[in-house]
């Protein structure tokens, strides 16, 4: 069973309606409303958004040493993510700098969904005192693209069933967000990437070849 399936299971089990709004009480990032079909499709392959071909399948997520999902466990859920991007068009620069904006508000609030997993294992990790430690080992999970991972979780938080599954659904969003970027900027805007000071978030493993 894949990460897609696994999802579409617990979301199927806890009644929740996948493509619904990911905490929106909490976030000041706009989730599309639920529709009952996805605006497009993205296939297999290099992908166009807004006007911009770029191939997401970067050495890095496609490599071992990438333990989360790559980029064919997240593109389904990109038309959830840019419900607009087989309709308007952008410039190279001007969509690296919108996958920018948007990737680092959808990591911030994965950041923090992060930090409540984490909290919440403390009493499962009683030799684990620091904190940085303690969101180490819920990053590491909620981030993995073995379901094993997640079903830790679920198993460890069954009060936070929901929310485990929902953080999992923003993390996959996040990642969809964060390979977007990273090849954009490696082939679409390199020199303005350069310029404007961007790093692609898998910047350390190109750094250690």
């Amino acid at each position: 069973m894949n990460t897609k399936s696994y999802l579409l299971l617990g979301f199927m089990v806890l009644g929740i309606v996948v493509g619904a709004p990911v905490f929106a009480q909490e976030t000041s990032v706009q989730q599309p409303a639920v529709k009952a079909s996805v605006p497009y499709k993205l296939e297999k392959g290099p992908v166009t958004l807004y006007g911009i071909t770029l191939d997401p399948y970067t050495e890095f997520y496609q490599s071992d040493e990438n333990t989360g999902p790559r980029w064919d466990d997240v593109r389904y859920l990109v038309p959830e993510v840019l419900p607009d991007a087989q309709k308007g068009t952008l410039t190279s620069i001007q969509f690296c700098d919108f996958i920018y904006d948007l990737s680092k508000k959808y990591a911030g609030k994965d950041e923090l969904n992060v930090a409540k997993i984490a909290y919440a294992l403390r009493p499962h990790f009683p030799e684990i005192s620091d904190e940085p430690s303690l969101i180490d080992q819920a990053s590491l999970r909620l981030h993995s693209r073995d379901e094993k991972d997640l079903a830790f979780l679920l198993e460890k938080l069954p009060e936070m069933q929901t929310q485990i599954m929902l953080s999992k659904e923003w993390t996959m969003k996040t990642k969809s967000l964060i390979m977007l970027f990273d090849a954009a900027i490696q082939k679409t805007c390199p020199d303005h990437a350069k310029a404007s000071g961007y790093q692609m978030y898998s910047a350390s493993y190109y750094l250690n070849e």
